[in-house]
Formats: C-alpha cells, structure tokens, sequence
C-alpha cells in the first residue's frame, strides 16, 4: 500500500466541505457566513503549517535584517490563532442563518470586532516575536 502525502489544497476542501455540511446543512451557497468562516479556517491552518508568513502585511515587505529579528514561528502561530478566532465569530453569524435568531449574526459581528481590536493590539504591541 503506497501512502501519500495529501496536497494542502485537498484539506482545505475537506475541511470547507465539512463545515458546510455541519453548518448550512450541506448546501454550500446558502450561508455566506460559512463561506467566510471555511477561507478564514484554511488560512488559520495554513499558518500553523509554518507557512505563509509571507502573506502577513508588515512581514512580507520587512528587510532581511528585521527578519532576522522576528520569531517567525511565534508570529504564525499567534496568527493561526487570531484566524481561528474569527473563524470562530462567523460560526457564531452562520448560526443566525441556521436558527432563523437574527440576534445571533450581531453578537458574531460584534465579537468579530472587538476580536479584531483586541488581536491587533496584542500582535502591535510589547515586541512580543522578537
């Protein structure tokens, strides 16, 4: 039996077509919600991966010096949980969908925001990757 190695791109199809099947109940159009929750969670795994440190704004266009001065490893990682967070905030949206509770698509958007505050001064601030 040959074992191979799956493509990061096959997971994320795994994974998208899992959570639209337990979140919208299979129907991948129906909740936009989901949609943005399945590419926020594939990004969350490609960064806790130890890839795509590149695609993270700042890091991408630093010189090779203040590179060298970065935890790469620390930075993903904190990134992969600030996705996993917001994915978690659109979980939350999509819900309201699902439950027909249009309360629960504020509470999601309202925590998406005070997520996205919070993350962006815990990542801006203390040197904390160096």
């Amino acid at each position: 039996m040959r074992i191979t190695r799956r493509s990061e791109e096959s997971i994320c199809r795994e994974v998208e077509e899992w959570i639209a099947n337990r979140i919208c109940g299979g129907k991948n159009d129906s909740c936009s919600f989901s949609r943005c929750c399945r590419r926020v969670h594939c990004s969350g795994n490609y960064f806790l991966s130890g890839k795509g440190a590149d695609l993270i704004a700042g890091y991408n266009t630093a010189s090779p010096e203040e590179k060298a001065g970065i935890d790469e490893k620390k930075l993903l990682k904190a990134m992969a949980v600030f996705m996993f967070v917001l994915a978690g905030c659109f979980i939350i949206s999509a819900l309201s969908d699902i439950l027909n509770v249009k309360l629960l698509i504020w509470i999601g958007q309202a925590m998406f925001v005070v997520s996205l505050i919070i993350g962006l001064i815990y990542m801006n601030t203390r040197n904390r990757f160096k």
